[in-house]
């Protein structure tokens, strides 16, 4: 929360369903001024599933921002260099069939990517000016198990993990060349039983 992040990051390959509540939040999320998104997250069934995933953009697919075209106009640089690869995987299956299931799920997300400073006085801040490297990367890790007890009872337990790194933050514009680089890791646990009195 320190950084902005009050939320879990979740493999996208974990994800069954989300909500979003604009306004007016239901009772459970009081305490809450802006949105809500609620997640609800994938289980291991009775057949053994699973899938791959990566995608990709380069500098080809990217515009030049307004630093980068003076850069080019006035010392020729070429367009500043780009890559984002995501990529993850999951796969779910029963542990004992019709009783318990597990779902795993991991996702890698890995930027790296240039910023430009252009100052307009080349001449006297020449050292701070040109192309520099920043980037981030962002590791996600999800598994969760349930198991039927009897046929009134049940139990859960969910682990979630998330670690990002972001280097030269606030990097590039007109008078920025050094930034700051900052490391955000987090993770929750949950264990619940559901168990039906009566009908």
């Amino acid at each position: 929360s320190r950084s902005g992040d009050a939320r879990d990051d979740l493999p996208q390959s974990a994800i069954q369903e989300f909500k979003v509540h604009l306004a007016q939040m239901p009772a459970e999320y009081g305490g809450r001024s802006g949105g809500v998104v609620s997640v609800l997250t994938k289980s291991g069934t009775n057949r053994f599933t699973g899938e791959a995933f990566e995608f990709f953009r380069g500098k080809s697919l990217n515009a030049m921002n307004k630093f980068e075209e003076e850069r080019q106009e006035q010392f020729g640089d070429g367009k500043a260099d780009f890559r984002r690869n995501q990529y993850g995987f999951s796969i779910g299956g029963p542990i004992v069939v019709n009783r318990a299931h597990v779902f795993a799920a991991a996702e890698r997300t890995s930027t790296r990517e240039f910023f430009t400073v252009s100052t307009g006085r080349p001449e006297f801040y020449g050292a701070n000016e040109g192309t520099f490297e920043g980037g981030s990367f962002t590791n996600v890790f999800f598994v969760k198990g349930d198991v039927q007890l009897t046929n009134r009872q049940n139990g859960n337990f969910r682990y979630s993990r998330q670690s990002s790194t972001q280097y030269c933050q606030s990097c590039g514009g007109t008078s920025s060349s050094f930034g700051t680089d900052n490391s955000v890791p987090g993770f929750t646990y949950f264990a619940g039983h559901t168990w039906q009195l009566s009908d």
